[in-house]
């Protein structure tokens, strides 16, 4: 939260110029704006109020952030179904890394553990 006189990284950037594209350009502010909506969860419209800037420049940083690749979403994909025997076919189960299915044993593997 902001302390009273404390200056918003926005105002220090923009001092005089007023100009929405010199934020755009500086990582500072776009990290600052990424960490604030990613990590600390402070909405959109907050977020611009804190930075004394508008909620469209916080929409617009976020996006530059991730176009510069300040800010990477990723999603973990579900393996779980994918790796179940009853989901494999036959044509899939040689195409495993080695040439077979994980649970499966080759006849010499067998025959050892005999």
């Amino acid at each position: 939260m902001k302390v009273k006189g404390e200056e918003s990284i926005c105002q220090r950037i923009l001092q005089g110029s007023g100009s929405e594209a010199r934020l755009l350009a500086d990582e500072r502010f776009l990290r600052k704006i990424a960490y604030m909506y990613y990590e600390d969860g402070y909405s959109q419209e907050t977020i611009a109020e804190m930075e004394f800037c508008s909620r469209q420049t916080v929409s617009k940083a976020l996006q530059k952030a991730k176009d510069r690749g300040i800010i990477r979403i990723s999603i973990t994909p579900d393996f779980t179904h994918w790796l179940s025997p009853q989901s494999l076919t036959r044509s899939t189960r040689t195409t495993w890394p080695g040439g077979s299915h994980p649970g499966s044993r080759t006849k010499h593997e067998h025959d050892c553990r005999r």
